[in-house]
């Protein structure tokens, strides 16, 4: 009668190198993994016979001596890389028309990156107004508002060189549901496109194309995670 008992100890040690992601400063780095290395030892006790008499059990146990094993695995080293923080181009950021040429073609350039150099900080009034009210208002949507939306609000001040007024009037357009309407407008659209569930909730929201009378009253949609 033979069976035998494994006993492993093992130890692992893992070497690194670094790759720099370009939105992080230099001291920043990803280590992703280069090699692996894994070595481990193994103890094999083997019983050897087991026979009983009539008034003595005879067992036999024999010991192996340790078996060290050191197994070293490299893997492909990982290149520099390069990647834009990138909006998807289809979304339409702000759904509004309006008579005043360029403003929104503007904020939609700078949400994209993609306004050809321009300085953020030679916009204009109203340009600058909507693009902190667009970061405004997705991160009072965000599930995880404190983080998101502070953060956005202070850096998107830097680049556009703001006041704190600017920021405060923002915030005051926001939550007063002056421009609702742009969010009762693609209710429909962000619900399939994000794949969550929408309440119906009855929020007074005011609305004229150019800021110079109250035209409606609507009944919007509210985003809620499902």
């Amino acid at each position: 009668m033979r069976h035998s008992e494994l006993t492993p100890l093992i130890g692992a040690e893992t070497k690194r190198h670094y790759i720099t992601h370009p939105l992080h400063n230099s001291s920043d780095r990803i280590e992703p993994p280069s090699s692996i290395s894994l070595s481990f030892q193994l103890l094999r006790r083997e019983k050897m016979a087991e026979k009983t008499h009539d008034a003595v059990s005879i067992q036999l146990e024999k010991t192996h001596d340790a078996v060290s094993i050191q197994l070293e695995k490299t893997l492909p080293q990982l290149e520099h890389w390069e990647a834009d923080a990138a909006t998807p181009a289809a979304w339409d950021i702000v759904p509004v028309r309006s008579a005043h040429d360029g403003w929104r073609e503007t904020m939609t350039a700078f949400l994209l990156g993609r306004d050809g150099g321009r300085d953020p900080k030679s916009y204009d009034t109203r340009s600058k107004n909507w693009i902190m009210f667009t970061i405004a208002a997705a991160g009072l949507m965000a599930p995880i508002t404190s983080t998101i939306y502070l953060s956005s609000l202070l850096t998107v001040q830097k680049d556009l060189q703001t006041s704190e007024i600017l920021v405060n009037a923002s915030l005051s357009r926001t939550c007063t549901g002056v421009v609702q309407y742009t969010f009762y407008r693609r209710s429909s659209t962000w619900a399939l496109r994000l794949g969550v569930r929408y309440r119906e909730i009855y929020t007074f929201c005011w609305y004229s194309e150019h800021y110079k009378r109250v035209n409606t009253l609507y009944l919007f949609t509210c985003l809620t995670a499902s």
